[in-house]
């Protein structure tokens, strides 16, 4: 998966670059098709926002999150992606059923 991290205002630590790199691990697991990921990374004063586009095999999935702390906002985002994830994977899931269903039943040639 090729990861793009970008920081507004903010210098990305290293420990910061890798907690992002667990957490996107965690959702190529869930879908191997994913292509790629932005990550864009803003603070303004007390409030962390959090943004990841991912693009995936036949879609594009955007999540943004918030939080006080940068782990927060991280772990906010992070989650959006998953439960859209599960979805997308779900419909793709069903919409191959129903094609196997429709040729198996002889409706496709």
């Amino acid at each position: 998966m090729d990861v793009n991290l970008t920081g507004v205002k903010v210098d990305l630590t290293p420990v910061m670059e890798d907690y992002i790199y667990k957490k996107l691990t965690k959702l190529e697991k869930l879908y191997p098709k994913v292509l790629g990921c932005q990550v864009i990374v803003k603070q303004e004063r007390y409030l962390w926002h959090v943004e990841m586009n991912l693009d995936v095999k036949g879609s594009f999935l955007n999540a943004r999150g918030k939080g006080e702390d940068f782990y927060a906002a991280v772990d906010e985002t992070k989650s959006k992606l998953m439960r859209q994830l599960k979805s997308f994977k779900g419909k793709k899931l069903s919409q191959h059923h129903r094609e196997n269903a429709k040729h198996e039943l002889g409706v496709m040639k």
